[in-house]
């Protein structure tokens, strides 16, 4: 702000995110004479590095239907619209903040510096002065990713001397020489290529959103609101309506998450064997307390469960035949390798999009099981 030759709040429609872009422009451009040279040295100079949303579009084909692509286009749509409201507030400020920035704020420098923030900083919940923003740690960076490390648990809020401190904390023992890793949370390969700009093979967090659609009446309407009282408990962040339950309401849809290590979430089960109930069958007392008691998690009779497992079924086929190519066909890509120049950034594709149809793969088989 001071080299801006602002006031603090001085411009309420920036955010945070936003100044953070710009002191990374601004001491960026400073060069060796900026007091964060060396960090700024050895941060990735382009784009593609940091996220797949400056891929080649022959790259970003290859995950054309897959989750990762709708990740994608939200994350380019998002980064053009931010753009240009900070550009906008840019033009319309004073002379000196405009010539300060001239040189080093455009579309794509702006880019990559919003791509440094969303792939390297951490959130600052161990931080009370930084509980809102996320925080660049330079030391972290050291530190690759590893999917089977409990999320969080081996990055802890420190204090030394009274500032506050990041400690990265080992949870096993190391041998000499073996590389130490941390968890840069929870997150599936499909997300890791948009943000970070890697995948990981096998990846455990590997996920795919479902939306399902069921019918509402006022039958159904009592029995579809229990679903996130009860189902959904240990499903909090994988359970959302996209159209909720009400008395206006004819149909209702939501998106439930498929992940590797939980092929068949409850609340996927438990309306789909609503949905194989008639009205009819509503009308009976013991079938609507059943409904009520179990919130259907129990077999409501061979007839209804057949069908709703059959109409999963049917919800898996679609989303696997919406791929050009099979997971076998996947996989022996992947052996085979791929030519360059982009070969790194193709595997990479190729394992986001792989890990998708095995999740899918994964509630067939639970389906079926």
């Amino acid at each position: 702000l001071a080299e801006l030759d602002a006031k603090e709040h001085a411009w309420p429609e920036l955010s945070e995110q936003d100044y953070l872009c710009l002191w990374l422009l601004l001491e960026r451009e400073k060069g060796s004479a900026s007091e964060y040279s060396d960090y700024i040295q050895q941060l990735p100079t382009d784009v593609w590095e940091m996220s797949a949303a400056a891929w080649p579009e022959d790259v970003v084909a290859e995950l054309q239907d897959c989750e990762a692509h709708v990740r994608l286009t939200v994350l380019r749509e998002s980064l053009d619209k931010v753009y240009r409201r900070v550009a906008s507030v840019v033009e319309s400020s004073g002379e000196k903040m405009k010539s300060r920035l001239s040189t080093c704020f455009d579309a794509e420098q702006y880019r990559w510096a919003r791509c440094v923030l969303n792939s390297r900083q951490f959130e600052g919940s161990w931080c009370e002065a930084t509980s809102s923003k996320g925080v660049l740690v330079p030391p972290l960076e050291l530190f690759n990713h590893s999917c089977v490390l409990p999320a969080g648990d081996c990055l802890r809020r420190g204090c030394i001397d009274g500032k506050p401190t990041v400690q990265v904390v080992a949870l096993r023992d190391f041998a000499e020489g073996e590389e130490a890793m941390i968890s840069y949370g929870k997150a599936g390969s499909s997300q890791l290529l948009v943000e970070r700009g890697f995948a990981v093979p096998d990846n455990p967090d590997d996920s795919v959103d479902l939306i399902f659609g069921a019918r509402c009446s006022k039958r159904r309407l009592p029995i579809l609101q229990q679903v996130p009282l009860g189902v959904v408990k240990e499903y909090a962040d994988d359970f959302e309506w996209q159209r909720c339950p009400d008395e206006e309401a004819q149909d209702v849809e939501a998106r439930i998450t498929v992940r590797r290590d939980r092929p068949l979430p409850r609340p996927l089960l438990a309306l789909a064997r609503l949905e194989s109930i008639t009205d009819a069958m509503l009308e009976n007392t013991a079938v609507t307390s059943a409904c009520g008691s179990d919130n259907l998690l129990a077999p409501l009779g061979q007839d209804c469960e057949r069908e709703a497992l059959g109409s999963l079924l049917c919800v898996v086929e679609l989303m696997l035949h919406k791929f050009a190519q099979t997971a076998s066909a996947d996989a022996i890509d992947l052996a085979a390798g791929f030519e360059e120049p982009h070969a790194a950034l193709q595997q990479m594709a190729v394992i986001a999009r792989l890990g998708e149809k095995e999740v899918l793969s994964g509630l067939a088989k639970a389906v079926y099981a």
